[in-house]
């Protein structure tokens, strides 16, 4: 009966001693995923990182260029009100006054309904001696609905013409 015993104890030693084995070796492959997932983690930390500052840089361009358009359609929303409500002659002021800003000819045109040669000089006189502006712009107001006159009459025979 020793025997049986003996031979019980030697089994379940050697049954203990193979599970102690396979959860070492369980241990090991365990230890080596670990390893491995920890490392890509610290990569995908890495990459996001890598990819926030420049997005927010961005973010904030975007915010900026916002905050530009914006004003931009408050400008117009304003110019074109004031166009509206005032008589032909105030498209001239309109007109001086986006030309001040810095607007570019073709929303002037687009803008005020006048002519490219009409926006153009009213750029060059601009361009002239600031002290003489408001003498300018009289004898200009004159001239401007002269010239407005000229090409009413030649778009009017353009058009009987075609």
């Amino acid at each position: 009966m020793i025997w049986i015993t003996l031979a019980a104890t030697t089994l379940i030693l050697l049954l203990g001693a193979v599970n102690l084995l396979a959860f070492k070796l369980l241990y090991k492959k365990l230890s080596r995923e670990t390893k491995a997932l920890t490392e890509e983690i610290a990569h995908i930390r890495t990459d996001i990182r890598a990819l926030k500052t420049p997005l927010a840089g961005v973010g904030k361009k975007l915010v900026n260029v916002e905050k530009r358009f914006q004003s931009v359609i408050e400008s117009t929303r304003e110019l074109s009100e004031i166009a509206q409500s005032e008589p032909a002659e105030s498209a001239y002021q309109t007109a001086r006054e986006l030309l001040k800003r810095g607007a570019k000819l073709e929303e002037v045109i687009r803008t005020c309904g006048l002519t490219r040669a009409e926006v153009e000089l009213l750029r060059q006189i601009r361009q002239g001696s600031e002290a003489d502006d408001e003498q300018h712009y009289t004898s200009y107001d004159q001239f401007a609905s002269q010239e407005r006159a000229r090409s009413n009459n030649l778009r009017r025979n353009l058009r009987t013409r075609s």
